[in-house]
């Protein structure tokens, strides 16, 4: 296959050239190489700075963590499933809420192992109950926070506030100094325990996109972004994201090769142009990972996307429909091959959904939901599986 796949352009391949934090230029823009977990190939991801254009003051500094806080609060209710968004305020409402649900779930269940509707129903309450709790503990928390970096800002003089220093380091090292003398705030300290309260409910928040049966595609990875940026500065919050935009599009590649494996085995040739399409589309999903969302021309590439998304199920329909017509025609002798063969196409095409449900959550919000892909790779490995077993048994 490697003949066609050769003209596909895709610019995020890995690489073992270099080392991680080597800068390399595409396109005229510079990208940094980071690791991706191990074995350790090296993907180029946008090199985004702090300050990227602006002088570099506190005053400045100042106002890009509070823009990247509130960001993070609407990305969070951006993926996140609907009806769950709470104000800050309704912290504690939602708590004893949550806290009852769970004590009616423990009535239902009765200390009895069967699940009967009931029990599913109340744990689908209970679960929804810990979103909106979750969801308001993190609002209060990206309040503090916010309360925080205002409170630091109100304490330096507006001549030192529009300084302009010499290098980012300078600016963050001064910026740390004044930090440490507030680390123990009531405020910052308000910032620690909503942390903490949110570990043990934040992953009752679900990805919108995600299927019904698939309970691991959680938010969790966003609740505690927005403490970084107040306690870690913003060189080693971007460095963090350079790592999980890496970790993103090599699960991007991984999923696609495997299903594309799977494809090719079951059925041969014909799977082409479906492979080509699927190639095409990893490729855009890595480059969406590195594209800010107000950039110019970000809505253009999002259509684009879905014209790649749609030409890859129309590709795999129109393979499946004449698989299946082939199949037909072998006649009543056969049927026991034919009806093995038509549950391979239905099980490629599962996958497919999973796939593509997970290219799309991935390159949006750019982090890796590992259990989901494991749980996908899991499927593939046992497609493959089955299929060999089945060629074993026909030969």
């Amino acid at each position: 296959m490697s003949s066609f796949l050769d003209k596909i352009q895709d610019d995020f391949t890995p690489t073992h050239n270099g080392r991680a934090g080597d800068i390399i230029t595409m396109g005229g823009k510079d990208y940094k190489l980071c690791h991706a977990g191990k074995p350790d190939p090296l993907y180029p991801v946008r090199n985004y700075q702090p300050l990227d254009g602006k002088k570099l003051t506190l005053e400045n500094y100042y106002a890009e963590q509070i823009a990247l806080i509130e960001s993070f609060q609407r990305r969070l209710m951006k993926y996140a499933e609907g009806n769950i968004n709470s104000n800050a305020r309704y912290v504690d409402e939602n708590r004893q809420r949550f806290e009852a649900s769970q004590h009616r779930l423990e009535e239902v269940k009765g200390g009895k192992k069967r699940v009967t509707p009931d029990t599913i129903f109340q744990t689908e309450v209970t679960r929804t109950h810990g979103a909106q709790y979750a969801v308001s503990l993190f609002n209060r928390m990206c309040d503090s926070c916010i309360k925080a970096i205002k409170k630091e800002r109100k304490l330096i003089h507006p001549e030192d506030a529009n300084r302009i220093f010499d290098s980012l380091e300078a600016l963050e090292e001064e910026r740390a100094t004044r930090f440490a003398a507030k680390q123990q705030s009531p405020t910052v300290r308000k910032i620690s325990k909503d942390l903490m309260a949110l570990s043990s409910v934040q992953d009752n928040v679900h990805h919108y996109h995600q299927r019904p049966q698939v309970e691991e595609v959680k938010l969790g990875e966003f609740f505690g972004e927005p403490a970084k940026i107040v306690t870690n500065g913003l060189s080693a919050f971007y460095g963090s994201r350079f790592t999980k935009i890496a970790v993103a599009m090599k699960s991007i590649d991984e999923l696609k090769d495997g299903l594309c494996d799977l494809a090719a085995s079951t059925l041969g040739d014909s799977a082409r142009e479906f492979v080509t399409n699927m190639h095409h589309l990893a490729a855009y999903a890595k480059k969406l990972t590195q594209i800010k969302k107000n950039e110019c021309g970000f809505n253009d590439d999002i259509a684009y996307y879905n014209a790649l998304e749609k030409s890859v199920t129309n590709a795999f329909d129109e393979m499946a429909e004449k698989k299946s017509i082939d199949l037909g025609a072998q006649g009543f002798a056969a049927r026991i091959s034919v009806n093995e063969d038509i549950r391979s196409l239905a099980t490629i095409k599962t996958i497919l959904g999973d796939v593509l449900s997970y290219f799309k959550i991935a390159s949006e919000a750019r982090v890796s939901f590992a259990p989901e892909k494991e749980r996908i790779d899991r499927n593939i490995a046992e497609a493959i599986t089955h299929l060999f077993e089945q060629d074993r048994g026909r030969g």
